[in-house]
């Protein structure tokens, strides 16, 4: 991540060799958002497109090409600054933290939504003959329901996880501010009260430490 300032390809590249690297990072990164917005964000489709590109009108039918190129060009350009954002923000994952991820959650959750996608779609258009409207809304609602859920279960783990590593503190704390019991904790060093000054000693005056003179 970039975050890692100190990583081995930030400090000991330079010239081509640092440029050749991060040709082949970003290059990577769009790629993949490319891929992406072709596969799961409609691609050059956008609105308006299939309207100018119907008028079968050479300027307006140009028009609405530049304008799918332009929406297609966006969504690579979104996805990008999702990639920069997160990997400005987060710690870099191991590649075998991303491929336990992948294949203990991400896949099964696949193949869990492609059965079940295609469950509802039999039930619902091919036997009791639903339009596809109806079956677009009906999924859209459960995809939602399920990301709520998703979002919820994971704000629950990670603020039991967060009150779990304050406890102690929390409790010491308690401790402290509780009546006579427990030892009292140090104010933090930024709320102690500034010292006083102290007066310099007068010429002439025994140093402190330095012993009145009788030696035993």
């Amino acid at each position: 991540a970039e975050s890692e300032l100190v990583a081995g390809y930030l400090t000991e590249y330079s010239g081509i060799r640092w440029a050749m690297f991060f040709l082949g990072e970003y290059g990577n990164m769009t790629i993949v958002s490319a891929i992406t917005a072709y596969f799961f964000l409609g691609g050059y489709s956008g609105p308006g497109v299939a309207f100018l590109t119907g008028l079968n009108n050479g300027w307006w039918a140009l028009l609405g090409n530049l304008l799918a190129v332009g929406y297609f060009i966006i969504k690579v350009y979104a996805l990008c600054f999702v990639f920069i954002w997160i990997r400005s923000t987060l710690p870099r994952l191991r590649s075998d933290q991303l491929m336990q991820f992948a294949w203990l959650i991400l896949i099964p959750i696949t193949l869990i939504n492609i059965i079940v996608t295609a469950g509802l779609w039999l039930i619902l258009v091919s036997a009791i003959g639903l339009p596809n409207w109806v079956f677009l809304v009906i999924t859209g609602i459960i995809n939602w329901a399920a990301l709520y859920g998703f979002v919820q279960l994971v704000s629950r783990v990670t603020s039991a996880s967060t009150r779990r590593a304050q406890a102690p503190a929390i409790r010491a704390r308690q401790r402290a501010t509780s009546a006579g019991t427990g030892p009292a904790l140090p104010s933090l060093p930024l709320r102690d009260a500034i010292p006083a000054r102290v007066t310099p000693a007068p010429q002439g005056a025994t140093p402190v430490g330095s012993g009145t003179g009788q030696n035993e």
